[in-house]
């Protein structure tokens, strides 16, 4: 995918920073996770991305939300589980 190989090319370059890089991860794991759960190297290449954007941003439920799908397809029932709980927590206190 065109798409998904700019945004790792751009990540990898180390020019990118702070909200930058953690926007370019998330998009970067959630294209790997719609990649299927078939490939589990996209699945694995997902969770490193969501934690890269979690530890930019740790207050965005989005990235909570996507780390929820990817555990639950790596079958980290309870990680996705606690994921979820943390998205909820976050959207409450924002107030959505």
């Amino acid at each position: 995918d065109m798409t998904l190989a700019a945004i790792e090319g751009m990540i990898s370059t180390g020019v990118p920073q702070g909200a930058e890089l953690a926007n370019l991860a998330f998009n970067a794991a959630k294209l790997n996770f719609n990649k299927g759960a078939a490939d589990t190297a996209a699945t694995a290449k997902a969770a490193t991305q969501i934690e890269q954007a979690i530890a930019l941003q740790p207050n965005s439920a989005d990235h909570y939300i996507i780390l929820c799908e990817i555990r639950n397809r790596q079958k980290r029932h309870a990680d996705a589980v606690a994921a979820l709980r943390k998205a909820l927590q976050l959207q409450q206190a924002a107030g959505q």
